[in-house]
């Protein structure tokens, strides 16, 4: 039979995306002012922003690890990192053994 020379396989597939989606049952009696709506956006555009620098937006993704924390020069600057131990993730400090440019 040639079911028996099937072996499984370990699958990753993508985690499920999470979204804040929580709504109160209640009505909201209190309506934001507008310095709360800047700082809303102000720390969105923070949690944009690399990890290491703060300057530039992050977009490298660090593997095996799945981070997108860094931008592409502080990407850069850790693959070239002298001596490999340094080369890990700013988040979890896992090895980094490659880093992916992402483009949004």
């Amino acid at each position: 039979d040639s079911d028996e020379s099937l072996e499984p396989i370990d699958i990753q597939l993508p985690a499920e995306p999470q979204y804040n989606l929580r709504r109160s049952t209640t009505p909201n009696r209190q309506k934001k002012s507008a310095k709360d709506i800047e700082m809303e956006i102000e720390r969105e555009r923070e949690k944009q922003m690399c990890v290491v620098c703060q300057d530039n937006k992050k977009s490298v993704l660090i593997l095996p690890c799945r981070h997108m924390c860094l931008c592409v020069e502080c990407g850069n600057r850790i693959a070239r990192a002298r001596p490999l131990t340094r080369r890990i993730c700013p988040l979890c400090r896992q090895k980094i053994r490659t880093i992916m440019n992402v483009y949004l």
